[in-house]
């Protein structure tokens, strides 16, 4: 996956008053049967953007996810892709 940018946020619960905090990754990558790259936008925790803040657009990424699909940890790739 190639990095485009991050963008952070924050609003308030509607039940509790809470405030949430949230971060967008973007990102792209080629996918099978497409012409080009397709776009994903990742829903990310906050604790995630201190480390994002350290990535330059264009660096090739690993998204790891936990079992509801939101990513937990962003890392440089450390292999070339073929």
């Amino acid at each position: 996956m190639k990095y485009i940018g991050h963008m952070r946020g924050t609003f308030n619960d509607r039940n509790t008053g809470k405030e949430i905090n949230f971060a967008k990754l973007y990102v792209t990558y080629p996918q099978d049967g497409v012409v080009g790259l397709k776009c994903e936008e990742i829903k990310a925790d906050c604790a995630l953007v201190p480390d994002l803040a350290k990535l330059t657009p264009g660096t090739e990424i690993e998204v790891y996810y936990d079992k509801y699909r939101r990513a937990v940890n962003v890392v440089p790739e450390t292999k070339p892709r073929a």
